[in-house]
């Protein structure tokens, strides 16, 4: 069994609204990574993260799942939290032990209420996030309604990292920042080839990574500077939104089709989010605060903090038990 450093491991909760796909992401990242063989699907009841009975039948997330996969030498803990309001108690449990979030976004509704719920959840533990725009494939689909929702309910801050090229039926691929463009085939496997932007979308693409580095720049005088001296290498934009994740000043996003991994789902985790805890501050403690005797009054006892878990498997009852 291979043991990982804390640097080299990324805990991530993906939330966001009911049905916006977080469980089908889940699954690309599993089946990207190598984790499982085969890409399971909500509506074949066979993803690894909804295994209860009835989530399997109502085709929605009742509790949080746990999952896990190795991707380029960094192995990513996934939470798997469920979207509907009756069930996002289990959602906040589950982000208190997350390093950072990953919201997904339905591109065809945009932000939607509880879209709006878990962001507050995110912002009350503060952590850095990475908005994934969803079922890019699907009628009505729209990457510009869903960027200005996603703007007028978060900020401008939210900038993108990827860019479809076509919708609905005509998604076939997304570019990056490196100025190349993921070609995706259709038979589900996920395969992709690598090609240059269609030089009718590469103005588009060029001012997308201007507001970008305009973006990143505006935390850092150093890249200001280098912003107004146009020396924008990608490997500084990515060391300055690596570096922005953990302030969770600026929240990078990235768009996948919904029936096939297609992009690397696992790169932005990789590559934007923090390193587990205890790699930043070292030992994480908490305050008991427990009431004290005035004969025993001492400093507040300092005892480590244990992350709330959701679960992996059924809690047996006290009959079973005994």
């Amino acid at each position: 069994m291979r043991v990982y450093e804390t640097d080299a491991i990324r805990n991530i909760g993906i939330i966001g609204h009911g049905a916006a796909g977080k469980t089908s992401l889940t699954s690309a990242i599993l089946f990207d990574s190598g984790a499982v063989n085969r890409l399971a699907r909500v509506e074949d009841g066979n993803t690894v993260t909804d295994w209860e009975e009835e989530e399997i039948e109502r085709k929605i997330s009742i509790s949080s799942s746990l999952a896990h996969c190795d991707w380029n030498k960094i192995k990513i803990n996934i939470l798997d939290t469920p979207g509907y309001r009756p069930f996002l108690g289990e959602t906040k449990l589950a982000l208190r032990a997350a390093d950072a979030a990953v919201v997904v976004v339905d591109s065809v509704a945009g932000v939607e209420v509880q879209t709006e719920g878990v962001w507050e959840f995110a912002d009350e533990f503060r952590q850095p996030r990475i908005v994934v725009v969803n079922k890019m494939d699907r009628d009505n689909a729209s990457f510009e309604r869903a960027m200005d929702s996603l703007q007028e309910a978060f900020g401008r801050s939210l900038v993108p990292i990827q860019l479809p090229i076509g919708a609905e039926r005509d998604f076939t691929a997304s570019s990056t920042s490196s100025h190349k463009a993921c070609a995706y085939q259709r038979d589900g496997s996920g395969k992709f080839q690598e090609e240059e932007i269609p030089a009718a979308l590469r103005d588009e693409a060029a001012a997308a990574r201007e507001k970008l580095i305009e973006m990143v720049a505006e935390g850092s005088d150093e890249l200001m500077e280098k912003f107004f001296a146009e020396e924008r290498s990608r490997h500084r934009i990515s060391s300055r939104v690596s570096g922005e994740r953990l302030q969770a000043d600026h929240r990078p996003r990235a768009l996948r089709q919904l029936d096939a991994k297609h992009w690397h789902p696992a790169d932005p985790e990789c590559h934007y989010g923090p390193a587990s805890l205890p790699a930043r501050i070292g030992k994480v403690t908490a305050l008991d605060r427990r009431p004290r005797s005035r004969s025993n009054a001492r400093s507040p006892r300092r005892v480590p903090m244990r992350p709330m878990c959701s679960r992996q498997s059924p809690i047996p009852s006290r009959a079973a038990s005994a």
